[in-house]
């Protein structure tokens, strides 16, 4: 009996690894892919390779570091988390926009498959060429493998 314990703990912690990559989708502004490396429960990377539709449109990629308030509530007796983080981006329209990223949302992971479903909304300082304050808000999932 013992055994067949420690095996069930290793096949979870096992199962648990190969989970800390996710990779999706999001909509809203901007549009485009999604990928999250999850460092440890509460510290997590995430990229966003997308396309902005404002003025005119124009590639958007973004890096963050984010960390997370785990359980914030519950659905359904599933954990819905709260994180907030600190990133760059990187916009390419007619002007190279280079800013800083303030990211804000909630997560829920399904019980039945490793999706994740995410709301956000971040805060947008660019920098360079000339300085701005925008927001960024968008709805996605990533799966994780």
């Amino acid at each position: 009996m013992l055994l067949v314990l420690v095996f069930a703990q290793e096949s979870h912690s096992q199962l648990r690894q190969q989970q800390d990559f996710g990779v999706g989708l999001s909509i809203g502004e901007p549009t485009g892919l999604s990928a999250r490396y999850n460092l440890d429960p509460v510290c997590a990377f995430d990229l966003g390779l997308s396309w902005s539709f404002i003025n005119g449109g124009a590639f958007h990629v973004h890096g963050d570091y984010l960390y997370s308030i785990l359980r914030v509530f519950d659905i359904e007796y599933r954990p819905v988390d709260l994180y907030f983080g600190l990133g760059a981006r990187a916009k390419f329209s007619n002007d190279l926009l280079l800013g800083a990223r303030l990211p804000v949302g909630l997560s829920y992971t399904l019980a039945s498959m490793p999706l994740e479903l995410f709301v956000e909304l971040a805060g947008i300082f660019d920098l360079s060429p000339s300085t701005d304050f925008s927001f960024n808000g968008l709805i996605g999932a990533r799966y994780y493998f």
